[in-house]
């Protein structure tokens, strides 16, 4: 029947709701557990916010604005430029005078006689000023190449009445009464470093000696950079290397009147030169591989031992003692040592070392000579020339040398080299103080800052 059929269907719909009751029961269960999560983390969150709250309502706050800034309409406390100058002139004199001490503390060259003297303990023989110019290089012989001979060296041939002509020429009249003491024959000539003239010192004290009637030879004994062949105009080979070798005697290798006059030297300026005739020249010679051999050889020895029956003075150019050892290996031979120190090229711990060296091998230091001396280098080693050879004696003062023993000219230098840094330094300073005084007094320390306000103050 018709009822029945709608019951039917009633039942079937109950039927499939059932069914879909154990999924919708899980969903519930799902829902509900979520909803208990969410709300224990809100009530954690919850108890936090109160906790926070809590915390800052207890704070007590440190800072506060009493009233806004507000930027000023135009610049206010502003320094007067006569205290700026002021503080730039005060510390520039300060910063000025530790930069001279400084600088004099660290400068080892040695300013007077007495340094030289009380450093090495042997004397000053000769001060030889300074004389190079571009005169005196355009005086020197033209060889057929162009270059210009090492001839124009000899001063006390080509400018004889200069102030370096005299001064070899008293160092020779020191050496000669050197020699009534010691009676010595033989010497050697050489210096701490390279390039502080030994060369030019031998040569013209050879012709020195020469031109006063003395029987000279001169020995080119530096076999690394021999010079003294360019000097005269001669041929380096043969010579002292050969010699040595056996491959030449030793009369064959010495450059006399006539082999300079076949040289690079005009005969008219041989002729107008006194005593070149008995100055003898033995050049350097082959290279050798070994040049402290050669020198320490038993040969060089019988050489030597030789040349001194022959000739009233023997001077031998060395190389410099500090670069090789070949001037130590030859220097006990010898009667006497000259050490040439070059005013103000090297300190005062290598011409000491260079000195100890020496004395290591017993060798005698018979003094110094002091070269290429500035006119500015000071009063007191111009002082001591002209005194010592040719300047006029005084009234009661006594005879011989007499230099300044007080103050040098370090201290008058020193003051010049402070003055002039204290000025640099002063006008650097007025210039930055006075330019960027806002912006370095705004990085200054927090303990300076009353003292920049002091002033700066009107």
């Amino acid at each position: 029947s018709h009822r029945e059929g709608e019951l039917s269907h009633r039942l079937e719909a109950l039927a499939r709701d059932n069914m879909r009751l154990p999924e919708q029961g899980l969903a519930l269960v799902r829902l509900q557990r979520e909803v208990e999560l969410q709300e224990s983390l809100y009530s954690q969150l919850k108890a936090k916010y109160q906790e926070v709250q809590i915390q800052e309502s207890g704070k007590l706050e440190e800072v506060s604005i009493v009233r806004p800034a507000v930027a000023p309409a135009e610049p206010f406390n502003i320094p007067s430029k006569l205290m700026i100058v002021t503080t730039g002139v005060l510390m520039g004199l300060i910063i000025g005078i530790v930069l001279a001490f400084l600088a004099e503390v660290f400068d080892t060259s040695m300013g007077t006689i007495e340094d030289v003297e009380e450093l090495l303990k042997v004397p000053v023989l000769g001060v030889i000023p300074q004389f190079e110019g571009e005169g005196r290089k355009a005086a020197r012989p033209v060889r057929a190449d162009g270059a210009r001979l090492r001839a124009g060296d000899l001063v006390t041939h080509f400018e004889p009445k200069s102030q370096a002509a005299e001064s070899f020429r008293a160092l020779r009249t020191n050496l000669q009464f050197l020699r009534l003491e010691s009676k010595g024959q033989l010497f050697l000539i050489t210096s701490s470093f390279v390039q502080e003239g030994k060369t030019l010192n031998v040569v013209n004290l050879a012709l020195c000696m020469a031109q006063a009637g003395n029987r000279v030879l001169l020995v080119d004994a530096d076999l690394r950079k021999p010079s003294i062949h360019r000097v005269f105009g001669l041929p380096r080979e043969p010579g002292i290397t050969d010699c040595v070798l056996g491959n030449f005697h030793w009369r064959e290798v010495v450059g006399t009147i006539s082999d300079v006059m076949l040289g690079e030297f005009e005969i008219e300026e041989i002729l107008m030169t006194p005593g070149m005739d008995k100055l003898h020249v033995v050049s350097a010679g082959t290279k050798p591989p070994n040049p402290t051999e050669i020198l320490s050889s038993a040969r060089f020895r019988e050489f030597l031992k030789e040349a001194r029956q022959h000739y009233d003075f023997i001077f031998v150019d060395a190389p410099p003692i500090l670069p090789v050892a070949d001037a130590t290996e030859i220097a006990p031979l010898m009667d006497g040592v000259f050490l040439v120190y070059t005013v103000g090229k090297i300190g005062r711990g290598v011409l000491k070392r260079a000195k100890s060296n020496l004395d290591n091998v017993d060798a005698k230091v018979m003094g110094i000579v002091l070269n290429n001396v500035k006119p500015e280098a000071g009063p007191d080693y111009l002082r001591y020339h002209s005194h010592y050879y040719y300047g006029p004696d005084t009234e009661g003062a006594p005879a011989g040398r007499r230099h300044s023993t007080g103050a040098g000219w370090r201290w008058p230098a020193a003051l010049a080299k402070a003055s002039g840094v204290v000025a640099l330094v002063l006008v650097i300073s007025a210039y930055v103080l006075t330019v960027f005084w806002p912006e370095i007094s705004t990085g200054l320390p927090d303990w300076f800052q009353p003292y920049a306000r002091l002033l700066t103050s009107n």
